[in-house]
């Protein structure tokens, strides 16, 4: 490699002490007697050109560029910055493109493992997931416990296949206990997985109803303290201006009702006697079953708050009237039968003239104007309701083509709901609810955007039953944010 001497300035080779033209140590620093008769002008040259040699030769090693560039670079005379700039510029094209990180095979062999498992419960139902599963092999989709048991201990590396293949069943259920306390294996990372998707499907295929016309609000509750659900009134009537006047200003008034959550939950185990009876249905269904359990629970809970204080609904913190009141929120209907086009008819007249509250006393007084959309019954009224609803004619008219404006509606039938009203010796009644969107009278209240439960797992502890343990809890409360939007009707013919 060459470089310029600091004394004479020629080119002389680097590997030599000194320099081939003036034979001076060209390493050494110059001494001043290199200015002689030289003019301020070049010396002052001769300092730039050593100054910008050894920064270039610094950058150079830096980069951890050839020397063969960083030697161009000093012979070409080109100014430091722009150096500075073709070294970088090379440095930054010989980088490695970046890499996009893609799912390992550890993932996705937990993917197929888990969605194995639940196609061989009977748990999973889409085609294309199914498809695949059948497609991967039972080496990295596995159709029993003991199979993935197998195949996780065969992905750790530790034990030679041969061996694996001749454990017994006693030696897999020691092995998934092991496994189970790393959280680094394979293993608990595929059952936790297994276990929350059947958990979900649980909790998506219970038969409950109060998803079909309850509101659900995950936002709303952000820790478990009272929390108060605001309710605005209209703005205040608009005014007539006359000229040379000036506006008045506008209002609204607020109404508040209170909600709260609180905690449920349980617990589920997958034991050492499931795993050695390779019974996978003992692991899978449970979790399913407990989320229909929960689903069950916030229906149960639902019709709880709508039927209490003897069928009037929860006492309303806005006027401390129950929730289904004639004289004063106009939406509970007595002696009125059992569904029909004119008893519908009726209720939803009151679900339309429910007032709304006032900006101030001097406003003009607002109605809801809302029309039903779900009508909810106990099992007694479901035929009636069916037959009500699935024609565009009155069946209660002697004339035929009598228009029935209903065949719209929603119907809710719920055999918890009927219980209540049988109890209450209110076996026909039921209820015309308007559009969740448009009001919401009873709505699930989840805390802090959560409407799945959580999960937990861990092996067993000593004194506890031989297994692997999970507890699920979820936070969910019941409010009723207003009474308009919901009409009761006691069933009763007069």
């Amino acid at each position: 490699m060459l470089i310029r001497c600091k004394h004479c300035k020629e080119l002389t080779a680097r590997e030599e002490k000194f320099c081939s033209h003036c034979g001076k140590d060209h390493s050494a620093p110059v001494d001043e007697t290199d200015f002689a008769g030289k003019t301020r002008e070049e010396v002052l040259e001769i300092i730039a050109e050593r100054e910008r040699t050894t920064e270039i030769l610094a950058l150079g090693r830096k980069l951890e560029m050839p020397e063969e560039k960083v030697s161009e670079l000093v012979n070409s005379g080109v100014s430091l910055d722009d150096a500075r700039f073709q070294m970088l510029k090379q440095a930054q094209e010989a980088m490695p493109p970046a890499i996009i990180p893609k799912a390992d095979a550890a993932d996705k062999f937990r993917a197929i493992a888990s969605a194995s498992l639940l196609v061989s419960a009977g748990l999973e139902h889409d085609e294309k997931t199914i498809r695949e599963v059948r497609s991967a092999g039972h080496e990295v989709a596995p159709i029993s416990l003991q199979a993935l048991i197998r195949s996780c201990l065969g992905r750790e590396g530790r034990v030679h296949p041969t061996n694996i293949m001749q454990f017994t069943s006693h030696d897999l259920a020691s092995h998934a206990f092991r496994m189970a306390s790393q959280g680094s294996s394979d293993l608990p990372a595929i059952l936790a997985d297994t276990a929350n998707k059947s958990l979900a499907r649980g909790f998506n295929e219970a038969p409950v109803t109060f998803k079909l016309w309850c509101g659900e609000d995950d936002t709303t509750v952000r820790d478990f303290k009272e929390t108060s659900l605001v309710k605005m009134s209209n703005f205040s009537d608009i005014d007539d201006i006359p000229e040379g006047m000036a506006f008045k200003d506008g209002r609204f008034s607020d109404k508040k009702e209170t909600v709260s959550v609180d905690t449920k939950g349980k617990k589920f185990s997958l034991t050492r006697q499931a795993i050695i009876n390779d019974d996978l249905n003992s692991f899978t269904k449970i979790p399913f079953a407990m989320m229909s359990s929960v689903a069950r629970r916030i229906n149960k809970d639902v019709y709880d708050k709508l039927t209490s204080n003897s069928l009037t609904g929860p006492q309303m913190t806005e006027d401390s009237y129950y929730m289904f009141d004639a004289s004063n929120h106009g939406n509970l209907v007595q002696t009125s039968g059992v569904p029909s086009v004119n008893t519908i008819g009726a209720a939803e007249a009151k679900l339309m003239m429910m007032k709304l509250p006032k900006p101030d006393l001097t406003s003009v007084q607002q109605y809801t104007n809302l029309t039903g959309k779900y009508l909810i019954t106990g099992v007694n009224n479901r035929l009636t309701v069916q037959q009500v609803l699935s024609t565009g004619f009155d069946p209660a008219q002697s004339m035929a083509g009598v228009f029935n404006p209903y065949t719209g509606l929603i119907p809710v039938t719920d055999a918890y709901l009927q219980s209540l009203l049988t109890a209450a010796d209110k076996a026909n009644a039921w209820y015309l609810a308007a559009d969740r969107n448009q009001i919401e009278s009873v709505v699930v209240y989840y805390l802090a955007g959560s409407r799945t439960p959580t999960l937990r797992n861990q092996p067993s502890g000593i004194g506890e039953a031989l297994g692997i343990s999970w507890d699920i809890f979820m936070d969910w409360g019941i409010g009723v944010p207003d009474y308009r939007g919901i009409v009761y009707n006691d069933g009763v013919s007069a």
